[in-house]
């Protein structure tokens, strides 16, 4: 089985579970969710730079004039957070752990895989949001997505790929995901209380 599609198949469960949560959600139903959604791209991004960075090059992905965690920073500012929450601190700190190829192949897959809804997301903020909430990073994924996902792709089907250990891939994945879940229950709770 090739890499992609060993990757589809292994985190087809927990991609699921992340996507129902967010639906169900509403991410730009509320301001307070939006920063929600936001504040958990912003950890995400953040907890694995160092693997979006790698295998851009390694993919030979062309590189954003401006990275999404500023865009994010900048879209949050827009609802009135000046700082970075703490949880974004922390994410910041892990990513220093070092990561082997297969760590960074895996994280990638499911950062690149979830920039492919930017545009569908990108129109849904435009219809729910307020003007003043800024979109910024929506719509820079609703652009260049699409794009960036064929070159992954195509490289994940690449010989330099064939050496990787497909088992550790997908748990990076996995990984990937189960924290997702578990950070965006946690922000959720925020919004609940209030």
């Amino acid at each position: 089985m090739q890499l992609r599609d060993h990757l589809k198949t292994a985190t087809a469960e927990s991609h699921s579970r992340l996507d129902n949560a967010l639906r169900n959600f509403d991410p730009f139903g509320h301001p307070q969710r939006y920063q929600t959604f936001l504040s958990l791209m912003l950890q995400l991004h953040i907890r694995c730079r160092e693997s979006l960075d790698y295998v851009e090059v390694e993919a030979r992905i062309p590189s954003r004039d401006v990275p999404l965690e500023e865009l994010i920073s900048s879209d949050l500012q827009t609802l009135g957070v000046s700082e970075l929450p703490a949880e974004c601190t922390r994410a910041a700190d892990s990513e220093r752990l070092s990561k082997t190829p297969e760590s960074m192949w895996g994280e990638a897959y499911v950062m690149e895989g979830s920039a492919m809804g930017g545009k569908m997301m990108f129109r849904q903020a435009e219809l729910s949001l307020p003007i003043e909430y800024g979109r910024e990073y929506l719509r820079q994924l609703s652009i260049d997505a699409g794009d960036r996902w064929k070159v992954f792709v195509t490289a994940l089907k690449s010989t330099e790929t064939r050496s990787l250990d497909n088992d550790e891939v997908v748990t990076a994945a996995k990984n990937v995901f189960e924290d997702a879940y578990l950070m965006f229950n946690e922000l959720k709770k925020s919004v609940n209380a209030q």
